[in-house]
């Protein structure tokens, strides 16, 4: 669906101040252009960047019109860098549900500290209202341009919308997109996606216009491009833009507004719009999808239909990046959901089965199915698992009864995630580091002793009792590459150890009577001593004698 916005905002050449007539007037014939349109809702921007008495008059405009004014919804929306609320303004913005969109740029991001003055940006910079528009619950969006490359630009952004509560950031495309290459561009955007939504934040933008059209809005009102605007100066004059560059329009006054409504001139000039991108969209796959939507971009940032190729490669792969189908496979024993195919995945099924089937005769027989999440990227498995913090050579990872899988290829640790997994659905709670090393240990029952020493001598089983009462996790403690991990060694041996020499008793019951009874309320009924008593004897046996006997 087409909409008309209507943009307040100041006269660039003269700067004068727009009067409360004018505001009016262009208000009023805006509104009456909607009637004869025949549509009954549009959003009204407006733009009080630079000089405080437009916000006087913005906000003096919104508490006299509201919402709803001859029969037309209207949408509020106040576009600012520098903006000082008071207590009334909050409580107008909240009545009449005006949505704040703070403009940021690169800089203003970069300089952000928590350790600045309550609502500012910086000491140095822009004092914004942070606190106030998040304490009074005012819809706060942020609209900011992508920069290429630097990764720490989309951090800052998401932790100000985090520390903020606000709950979407508007992304405009990277500036220079004409001269990147349409792949490398997409996997820029793919990882502040997914950095994003990863933190809880919405991230929207062009790209997600044209994901909604695909999702199937796929009729227009009028046939019109994405924006019909009008834009008003301080001076009464405007002019009808049909694009959000500008770049097709016509410069009228408020007072013959009506007639180029009623003469059929915008009809006009939609037609002339809508017959280049035809013409420009000629044979493009996603047409029916995108509605002109990547040539429109092109012309907002380059103020012209030519070098448009790169607009439109990026949006097809971003659509077919976004729409990949997803491959279910249910059996008594699993649910497994994959972006891969499965005519790919014979490799990685064969080992989840031998996997799932040693776990059931070692541990128990399943209650109910795994789930298994096949993702084709780090950003994926990542948001899928919700687990933010996991290393780029991470190939699985577990959480709530699911296996979250990084490519077809199995990981060689099928067993110790999946051990995850059946702790999990029995509902058996263990200490982390416990628990590592019962994964571990079932993954590997012959550790290297070699390897052990060395890891002590590397870390000190000192640090374990923290990990054994909760206190602390693996990887905050994790100071080494995969394959060699000091602590995993370390659990796996103490695990082993306890399992084989003191226990002598099997461990599926060990793990089950942790069903009812703590670990250590376990361990003392066993052997005398709790966990870390266990731990600190093992630790004295290894320093003593330097290997497990």
């Amino acid at each position: 669906m087409a909409s008309l916005k209507l943009h307040i905002c100041r006269d660039n050449k003269t700067d004068r101040v727009m009067s409360q007539h004018v505001f009016e007037a262009a208000l009023i014939s805006f509104v009456e252009a909607m009637n004869h349109l025949g549509l009954t809702e549009t959003t009204v921007s407006i733009y009080s960047s630079e000089i405080l008495a437009h916000q006087e008059l913005a906000f003096k405009g919104i508490g006299r019109f509201g919402i709803i004014f001859q029969g037309v919804k209207l949408k509020w929306e106040l576009h600012t860098k520098v903006c000082h609320l008071r207590s009334e303004d909050l409580e107008l913005l909240n009545r009449f549900q005006v949505e704040y969109h703070i403009e940021l740029d690169e800089k203003a991001v970069a300089a952000h500290s928590e350790e600045d003055a309550p609502g500012s940006i910086s000491s140095r910079g822009p004092r914004l209202p942070w606190k106030l528009l998040r304490d009074h619950k005012i819809p706060t969006h942020i609209n900011s341009m992508m920069i290429f490359g630097n990764n720490q630009y989309i951090k800052d952004i998401v932790e100000v919308a985090k520390n903020y509560s606000i709950k979407t950031i508007h992304l405009n495309p990277i500036d220079d997109l004409v001269t990147i290459p349409p792949k490398l561009a997409l996997e820029y955007y793919r990882k502040a996606y997914y950095y994003a939504l990863d933190r809880g934040v919405e991230v929207t933008g062009p790209w997600s216009k044209v994901l909604q059209n695909y999702r199937g809005q796929k009729t227009k009102v009028l046939n019109l491009p994405e924006h019909l605007t009008l834009d008003v100066n301080s001076d009464g004059s405007c002019y009808i833009s049909l694009d959000r560059s500008g770049t097709q329009k016509l410069n009228l006054h408020i007072d013959g507004l009506m007639m180029f409504f009623y003469s059929g001139g915008w009809k006009q000039l939609c037609d002339e719009v809508v017959s280049k991108n035809d013409l420009a969209c000629n044979g493009c796959k996603i047409k029916e999808y995108c509605f002109g939507e990547a040539i429109e971009q092109a012309r907002e940032d380059l103020g012209e239909y030519a070098h448009t190729t790169s607009y439109c490669e990026f949006y097809r792969d971003w659509i077919s990046f976004l729409t990949r189908p997803i491959f279910l496979r249910r059996s008594r024993e699993v649910e497994l959901l994959s972006v891969i195919p499965e005519k790919h995945l014979g490799a990685f099924s064969i080992k989840l089965e031998e996997a799932i089937a040693f776990l059931s005769i070692r541990l128990w027989p399943l209650d109910k199915p795994v789930k298994v999440l096949i993702s084709e990227y780090h950003e994926e498995l990542l948001s899928s698992s919700r687990q933010y913090f996991l290393p780029e050579w991470t190939k699985a990872t577990t959480g709530k009864g699911t296996l979250f899988h990084k490519g077809p290829r199995p990981t060689p640790h099928m067993i110790h995630e999946l051990t995850h997994v059946f702790l999990y659905l029995k509902g058996i709670s263990l200490p982390v580091w416990f628990e590592e090393g019962v994964c571990e240990w079932l993954q590997n029952p012959e550790f290297d002793r070699t390897l052990l020493i060395d890891s002590v001598r590397k870390m000190p089983l000192s640090n374990l009792p923290d990990l054994l009462a909760g206190k602390t996790n693996m990887i905050s403690l994790d100071q080494s590459k995969p394959g060699s991990n000091s602590l995993y060694i370390q659990a796996q041996a103490f695990v082993g150890d306890l399992i084989s020499s003191r226990m002598h008793m099997d461990l599926s019951q060990l793990l089950l009577e942790c069903l009812v009874n703590p670990l250590d309320t376990v361990l003392r009924r066993k052997t005398g001593l709790d966990a870390i008593e266990l731990l600190v004897r093992f630790e004295a046996r290894i320093s003593e004698q330097g290997s497990l006997k």
